[in-house]
């Protein structure tokens, strides 16, 4: 019932015996492992629950894609690497292990995922670190990708509904700069910010209140 003793043992079974017989087998057994410290109390083995403990997830799916990266769970556990920087707010890296799928695994299922992915993590960084434009601007940018790789498919509405989000924030910070200029009878200046936001961001609530401007 020792899990996180178990996942050492495994790891030095992996490194020390590539060899072995039971690689594959440990390999899965590893896997379910990270899998289980990511969920938490979801995640039930032998009969227990777990305590959610993403460090212990990171190092687990860390150590597959370094001992097993061509094994049946190379591509698993670097998507679910992904996944477990994500919970642990690591979001540069988590962008990081999910382009590093895209690259050493182009024909993986779980690619599409893995873009999908991409345009979640950036948003929720785009959320924490609000003063920096070009965080927002990512976010965009990762949801258009996905949307003209898998315009069709249907997780591609939580891209559309990404990007819609993005376009409010934008919308409203233009519009709200056009309110300051039209208070400050700067009238020229506000009509330049209302236009502009209403022709980019029609699609807005903040686009439609910048046209009624």
């Amino acid at each position: 019932g020792d899990l996180a003793k178990a996942h050492k043992a495994y790891q030095a079974l992996l490194k020390s015996y590539p060899q072995s017989e039971r690689f594959e087998e440990v390999v899965e057994r590893e896997y379910e492992l990270g899998n289980a410290f990511l969920s938490g109390e979801k995640g039930m083995m032998f009969g227990l629950k777990i305590r959610p403990s993403f460090p212990i997830a990171i190092e687990i799916f860390k150590n597959i894609v370094e001992v097993a990266p061509f094994s049946s769970f190379g591509d698993k556990a670097q998507f679910q690497l992904g996944n477990a920087y994500l919970k642990s707010a690591q979001y540069d890296n988590a962008i990081e292990a999910f382009q590093e799928l895209i690259d050493l695994y182009p024909k993986s299922l779980l690619v599409q995922d893995a873009r999908l992915q991409m345009a979640e993590v950036s948003y929720a960084k785009a959320r924490v670190e609000t003063r920096d434009q070009s965080v927002l601007d990512e976010a965009s940018q990762q949801a258009d990708r996905y949307l003209k790789r898998y315009g069709t498919a249907p997780e591609a509405e939580k891209a559309a509904r990404i990007r819609q989000e993005v376009d409010e924030k934008n919308a409203e910070k233009n519009c709200r700069i056009g309110i300051y200029y039209e208070k400050e009878n700067y009238l020229d200046s506000a009509l330049i910010y209302y236009r502009d936001t209403a022709k980019r961001y029609p699609d807005t609530v903040w686009g439609k209140k910048a046209a009624d401007k």
